[in-house]
């Protein structure tokens, strides 16, 4: 077996977390990045440049500048400590970044842990039983049976958080908590990645080697291996390995195709999961809402664009990700049933149509009501005002009848004229009425 060091690069995409009545404003915000966050956009890492360049994907996910990186003091912190990973770390290459989707003021922490390890150094962890992946990953994500991650990844966790409790602050007008923004216990995912050149011999006892890695590592199930384009790909739910061997020379770009479907992956299942429970939450509470119709409706259609925007962000990624889509995205997504988790969040978006639907009709309604009470009461305001000059007509008809008869004018009148529109007058005004009070009686 060769002596030269392989590079083995660990992956960690560990999403940031809201409360649920911070997430509705948040998530929901309709806000453009600002000025101060345009002036710290960071520069791209090499698989998301690659992935933005080649595929037109990702373009709102952007790297934040300004966070400060503590991963790089990894190695001494293990060293101290004697840890048996420290030898192999690789200081220079170890990194951590603060990744947003603008769309949905969305933020992820990414970790990328290298080391150098010989076939030699690997071949000793595997015999002494060595859980290599869970070691790595009790560094990075916090669990509920290892809650205690590295110091100095906890360090720059409590910097991010703070940076980012202060943004979105700023957003939604309303100072946040350390308690409202967080990281969730065992929800950072671990990816693998190895390439090196490599004989056939040494390619098959290494994908071997690693998994048996990737399966000691898992709580539940089996990983599932399989070949993609001679690169061989493990995965169950925990951790992700991805092995290419570089001696061929079309397999060299393919980790920047691997790590964006295993982020992607990641951001589906754990933005969905919390997307999903704001619905359900949102969905509890219509009973209870005192809200206006037009407030609800707002945050309702908010709602509804970021499920509609979620949904073309994931065919817009596997029509960009071509074979892979068949070949590791179906795969993966099945385990993390990304596709059922969408379309719950579709039927979430079908009953709030349909209850704003029904909303708007008995709004519509109840305003038609309002509406006709207002007319009757304009209208009946309206027959006193006629009855007060029928009043007057009368005082006048007595004025012109005693005038006519000190003049001897009456005689030439028809007989009984002066009679039949005093009769008919009234007779007219009370048939007004009763037919008003008809006509709103049946427009009710």
């Amino acid at each position: 077996m060769s002596s030269k060091p392989l590079e083995v690069s660990f992956f960690c995409v560990q999403p940031v977390a809201y409360d649920l009545k911070s997430a509705e404003k948040i998530y929901t915000a309709a806000t453009p990045l600002s000025q101060e966050l345009r002036q710290n956009l960071a520069h791209k890492p090499l698989w998301l440049e690659y992935f933005k360049k080649y595929y037109n994907s990702f373009d709102h996910i952007l790297p934040i500048d300004g966070i400060i990186d503590t991963l790089p003091r990894l190695k001494q912190e293990l060293t101290e400590k004697s840890h048996a990973l420290a030898p192999f770390l690789n200081s220079d290459k170890n990194k951590s970044y603060l990744l947003l989707d603008s769309r949905f003021n969305y933020f992820i922490i990414m970790y990328e842990i290298a080391m150098d390890i010989s076939f030699e150094q690997l071949e000793m962890l595997r015999e002494n039983e060595y859980d290599l992946y869970n070691e790595v990953r009790n560094l990075l994500v916090k669990s509920d049976e290892y809650p205690t991650i590295s110091s100095c990844v906890q360090e720059g966790q409590i910097a991010t958080l703070k940076y980012i409790q202060n943004y979105t602050s700023k957003m939604i007008d309303k100072t946040l908590s350390e308690n409202q923004v967080f990281i969730q216990n065992d929800t950072g995912n671990i990816t693998c990645i190895l390439q090196a050149s490599l004989s056939e011999l040494e390619h098959t006892r290494l994908v071997e080697m690693f998994h048996y890695f990737n399966e000691k590592g898992e709580r539940v199930g089996t990983p599932e291996f399989f070949k993609i384009n001679s690169n061989d790909f493990s995965f169950n739910g925990r951790f992700h390995t991805f092995i290419s061997n570089l001696q061929r020379e079309d397999q060299r770009n393919e980790m920047y195709k691997t790590i964006p479907i295993t982020f992607h992956m990641q951001y589906m299942w754990f933005y969905l999961k919390e997307l999903n429970m704001l619905l359900n939450n949102f969905v509890n509470d219509f009973h209870v809402n005192n809200s206006s119709f037009m407030e609800l409706t707002k945050t309702v259609n908010r709602l509804i664009i970021k499920v509609e925007f979620i949904i073309l962000h994931n065919e817009h990624f596997k029509a960009a990700i071509e074979e892979y889509n068949e070949k590791v995205y179906k795969k993966i997504q099945s385990k993390w049933n990304i596709e059922d988790s969408l379309k719950n969040s579709n039927r979430y978006i079908g009953f709030f149509k349909n209850h704003l639907d029904r909303l708007y009709d008995q709004n519509s309604l109840e305003a038609e009501q309002r509406q006709n009470k207002i007319l009757l009461v304009i209208g009946v305001l309206q027959l006193f005002t006629i009855i007060s000059v029928w009043n007057d007509y009368l005082s006048s008809i007595q004025i012109v009848k005693s005038r006519t008869e000190n003049f001897g004018i009456s005689k030439f009148l028809p007989f009984g004229m002066e009679s039949f529109t005093e009769i008919m007058l009234p007779i007219s005004l009370i048939s007004m009425i009763f037919l008003l009070y008809l006509w709103y009686v049946k427009s009710k």
